[in-house]
């Protein structure tokens, strides 16, 4: 996150800290403003943001929810076969493999196979 995103996300925060305690002191927007020394058209303004930020959010996690269910929904079955010499464990308790072999045959989904290689490429 650079810091153009967390001072927005700090805003946005803000914003929402002191929409929820107006909402929660039960007092109209014009009289709360006014007690705590906000323009109203800031406070409106405020609201509007988050409105906005509320619905990318909410629009992202749609896109990602639409990708997830376009994944296959099925599980392969990997052996890892005995091989001293390509794995060695590093200092941060991970093991590092320097060989891998796939076998598929073909009847196998050239999708899944695409999957499967990116998920290991991404690790």
């Amino acid at each position: 996150m650079n810091s153009k995103q967390m001072a927005q996300q700090v805003r946005l925060a803000h914003w929402t800290h002191v929409m929820r305690e107006r909402s929660e002191s039960g007092a109209s927007i014009r009289q709360w403003c006014g007690e705590k020394g906000i323009n109203e058209k800031t406070y409106y303004y405020w609201q509007r943001r988050l409105r906005e930020a509320a619905c990318k959010h909410l629009s992202m996690q749609r896109q990602v929810s639409e990708q997830a269910a376009q994944l296959p929904q099925s599980f392969t079955e990997l052996r890892v076969a005995e091989c001293p010499e390509a794995t060695e464990k590093t200092s941060t308790g991970k093991i590092e493999v320097s060989v891998i072999r796939i076998k598929a045959d073909s009847t196998y989904p050239p999708e899944q196979l695409a999957a499967l290689l990116r998920g290991v490429s991404e690790s």
